[in-house]
């Protein structure tokens, strides 16, 4: 997050990681990931002095903090990925909780936005380097080519009654994104 100046903040919660490498396989190399994070309070300076937790639903006495409706309270990551020799690939299923949104007053209404949760995948192969085959025409070290996807199922963003219509802090408007990436070791 870029630094914004807010004055006093105090804030309290959890994070894990796991990461497990398995055995190598003749099919490669696999490796898990998760990661949980759990925010038990956000507060930040309100009218007056006042600090106000926006954990898990906001307050427009906080002002507009990061131009979002809501901090949810959990989100994680589950991840896999795979490599073998010059190719790669990996996956990641990242989650966060449902929280509270605001009618146009700014007051919070029972209306929750749902557990939102998207996937990303992506493929890389690796040209000269550790991973992969020595390429003579190579005029560098390594060459590696990726492909991936974010949000691969095209998960729309929950609608918010506040802050253009979706939480930019959280959600991406885009929708589903393609990328190609090459990048080059000298």
């Amino acid at each position: 997050t870029p630094f914004y100046n807010l004055g006093r903040r105090e804030m309290s919660g959890y994070e894990l990681a796991f990461n497990y490498a398995l055995p190598e396989l003749a099919a490669g190399q696999f490796e898990v990931d998760v990661a949980l994070s759990q925010l038990a309070t956000f507060k930040v300076g309100g009218a007056g002095g006042s600090l106000v937790d926006i954990a898990g639903g906001y307050d427009y006495s906080a002002g507009m903090f990061f131009s979002t409706g809501a901090l949810p309270k959990t989100r994680g990551a589950v991840g896999l990925s795979w490599a073998r020799g010059p190719w790669s690939a990996a996956s990641q299923y990242n989650f966060m909780s449902s929280y509270s949104d605001l009618s146009a007053s700014g007051e919070r209404i029972d209306r929750k936005i749902p557990f939102y949760a998207t996937a990303n995948f992506q493929v890389a192969y690796e040209l000269g380097g550790t991973q992969g085959r020595s390429q003579s025409w190579l005029p560098m070290n390594a060459v590696r080519l990726t492909l991936g996807v974010q949000n691969a199922f095209d998960r729309e963003v929950p609608f918010l009654v506040v802050v253009n219509g979706y939480n930019n802090y959280e959600n991406d408007i885009r929708g589903r994104f393609v990328y190609a990436r090459v990048a080059m070791d000298f």
